[in-house]
């Protein structure tokens, strides 16, 4: 990799490396199930953690589960074991919104509490940490680091074909590409997920892009073959938009599968305007030719 193109990576970099600190307390109603009081013994009270905005949630489900809830049973002689909390167990909540564990956490954050206008900023993210009812009827089940991986695997398969009309630079990795791909981006290695990224979005360089028209016809027809094969036939752009929904609105429906429904867009701010003013999160998908 040269200067130049080092230097086009550099604003992907500083994005990967975005982090969020979070203070976490456990919820009151299953303190109580586990450990038979609201109060949790000390130096459980609160856990903190720092985490890639990149990320998703239930990628450090295992962490906080053993550093955290798994010392805190041990100590304070719960009679629930800690094998009996599963990592499909966890779930977290802000102010009162079960948070959609499918969704990067920089984007959950950005949404939820960020206010990029006024510069408001919550700092550390303070989060609920549930571990019993799901509340199935909001999140997706079975919150787990496998079936993050799927989805996120899902998800680079749909941008693969929207941007070269099929999903062969996918399909084409090796098995061991695909695992080195999908544990970067779980243990937040830019080296593991780039090296693959590359693969499935090659650029072409600055020096390419600025190649004199007055070069010699054979390299002229070589380099314009090969950035037509890095040409993307169009462009996999994912909207996130907000819409109402809490734990305790029970007329709000569940928006997860809300797909490509861009109608669904134009009526959502009239018919939310009384709703509660907690956030949730809906998604559609445009491609620009």
């Amino acid at each position: 990799m040269d200067y130049r193109e080092t230097e086009q990576r550099a604003p992907l970099k500083r994005v990967w490396k975005g982090m969020i600190p979070i203070e976490l307390q456990l919820a009151a109603s299953d303190a109580i199930e586990l450990l038979a009081s609201a109060v949790l013994p000390e130096p459980f009270q609160t856990f903190y953690m720092l985490i890639p905005r990149v990320g998703y949630l239930p990628f450090i489900s295992g962490k906080i589960k053993e550093r955290w809830l798994d010392p805190m049973l041990a100590l304070s002689g719960s009679r629930t074991p800690s094998d009996q909390i599963g990592e499909s167990d966890i779930w977290f909540e802000y102010k009162g919104q079960a948070l959609k564990w499918h969704y990067p956490i920089g984007l959950l954050y950005d949404m939820l509490v960020s206010d990029v206008h006024r510069g408001d900023a919550e700092l550390p993210w303070s989060l609920t940490l549930h571990v019993r009812k799901l509340p199935t009827a909001k999140i997706i089940a079975q919150p787990n680091g496998q079936l993050m991986r799927d989805m996120f695997m899902a998800m680079i398969k749909e941008a693969d074909f929207i941007r070269n009309g099929s999903t062969k630079r996918v399909m084409d990795l090796a098995k061991s590409d695909q695992m080195q791909f999908l544990d970067g981006l779980e243990t937040h290695s830019y080296e593991k997920y780039f090296a693959i990224h590359s693969i499935l979005v090659p650029t072409t360089t600055v020096a390419d892009s600025r190649a004199p028209l007055s070069s010699a016809s054979s390299t002229a027809s070589n380099a314009q073959k090969n950035r037509g094969a890095m040409q993307p036939k169009a462009i996999p752009v994912r909207f996130y938009m907000q819409t109402a929904g809490s734990l305790d609105d029970g007329s709000a429906k569940d928006t997860q599968a809300a797909g490509a429904a861009t109608s669904t867009t134009a009526g959502s701010s009239n018919s939310n305007s009384g709703a509660t003013k907690q956030a949730d999160i809906m998604q559609f998908h445009v491609s620009q030719v």
